[in-house]
């Protein structure tokens, strides 16, 4: 069954690529009054175990580091580039205390 809004949703136009930037005051207000706020979100680091890092250092670098010579060097390596990691863009977020 095909419902009356989804008919007119299909037959409308096509949106305009300027016409993507719609402002919409109702849902503005809706948001606003569901004590909503629109904010760019603040990134938090991940949590690191320093038990685990210390585990991984004596187990695994430091054997590799004692091997290591001016012949055999150790390399290093970041394995994430910075352009992959999170970017927090701006949308509505619900107000309340702050989660960290």
């Amino acid at each position: 069954m095909i419902y009356p809004a989804s008919e007119k949703i299909r037959s409308a136009p096509p949106l305009q690529p300027e016409s993507s930037q719609i402002r919409c005051p109702a849902m503005t207000k809706l948001l606003k009054r569901l004590d909503c706020v629109y904010k760019k979100p603040k990134c938090v680091p991940a949590k690191a175990d320093a038990a685990v890092q210390e585990q991984f250092a004596k187990e695994v670098l430091l054997p590799l580091m004692v091997q290591a010579s001016a012949g055999k060097p150790l390399y290093c390596v970041d394995g994430m580039h910075p352009a992959y990691t999170a970017h927090p863009a701006f949308g509505w977020i619900r107000c309340g205390p702050r989660v960290s």
